[in-house]
């Protein structure tokens, strides 16, 4: 620890520490946010103190499939192995050999050095575990939103462990804030999802047209019909399309329309049918 003591003095320590955190990023942090797979071991042989992160097996060298990365995510295993990393640093490079605590040591929330590293680093590293683990495994059905409770409490859980360590400066609470709002983050995430959709069908090179006809639609005037195709219009002399029934004002004239307005009016109904139980913002 005398290193550590000496670099202080010599005003060396801070971006020692910045330096410190960078490597915990490009070495351990973003490769098991990216695989959660990846095995982390520790050495201790009294003198030198290492830890390593490498896949388990050749089989692992290859990127995982999106959907095992999720499951490693949701399944908290992926902050059981950040944490032990973090403990370790603490443990072994940061925590005071002193007895005697230094003032800003003594309400029990980690070493002098470990605070500084947390100040220097926690906006960073909330940041990067909110876009590689939290935003990641937000749900891409609303019905499946509630099914977040369970992974938020092991979210939360994480971070009062990092507290208790010192490495999350005092009254920060990001990962818990972002856990809390999720439904309103959801909903950012469904926006940006029916953009890519809604611009991907506008793009494609496809000129085909299909028929429609106002009993085979959904929408128009006629919402409250409850059997469309029982009410098909029919034709008077000028070809025009009228309805006798009393279930609507208009009918949609038989027409030709692109199948790429058709896919897109299908994808509005469905964010509209998908929103109307959500909540209010949604």
């Amino acid at each position: 620890m005398q290193i550590m003591e000496a670099l202080d003095v010599m005003g060396l320590l801070l971006p020692k520490l910045e330096w410190l955190a960078k490597n915990l990023e490009e070495q351990f942090i973003l490769p098991l946010l990216t695989n959660p797979s990846l095995s982390v071991t520790f050495a201790d042989t009294g003198i030198i103190s290492e830890a390593t992160c490498a896949p388990v097996s050749a089989l692992q060298q290859d990127s995982p499939a999106a959907a095992s990365i999720i499951s490693s995510i949701i399944s908290g295993t992926v902050f059981g192995k950040l944490e032990d990393i973090l403990k370790f640093v603490v443990l072994r490079i940061l925590h005071s050999s002193s007895e005697k605590l230094r003032p800003e040591e003594e309400d029990g929330t980690g070493s002098y050095f470990t605070r500084l590293l947390g100040n220097a680093w926690w906006k960073g590293l909330s940041a990067l575990v909110i876009k590689e683990a939290l935003e990641r495994s937000l749900p891409s059905d609303y019905n499946h939103l509630e099914k977040y409770s369970s992974f938020a409490v092991i979210v939360v859980k994480f971070e009062d462990n990092l507290i208790s360590l010192g490495l999350v400066p005092s009254g920060e609470r990001d990962l818990k804030k972002f856990v809390e709002n999720v439904d309103i983050h959801y909903s950012e995430k469904k926006r940006r999802d029916l953009l890519v959709m809604a611009r991907e069908v506008l793009m494609r090179d496809d000129h085909n047209t299909v028929e429609v006809t106002d009993a085979t639609e959904r929408g128009g005037f006629n919402l409250g019909t409850e059997d469309k195709a029982a009410l098909a219009p029919k034709k008077d002399k000028e070809g025009l399309e009228v309805n006798d029934g009393d279930d609507g004002l208009i009918t949609l004239p038989t027409c030709h329309v692109s199948i790429r307005t058709q896919t897109l009016v299908e994808l509005i109904y469905q964010t509209l049918n998908e929103a109307s139980p959500s909540q209010p913002h949604l």
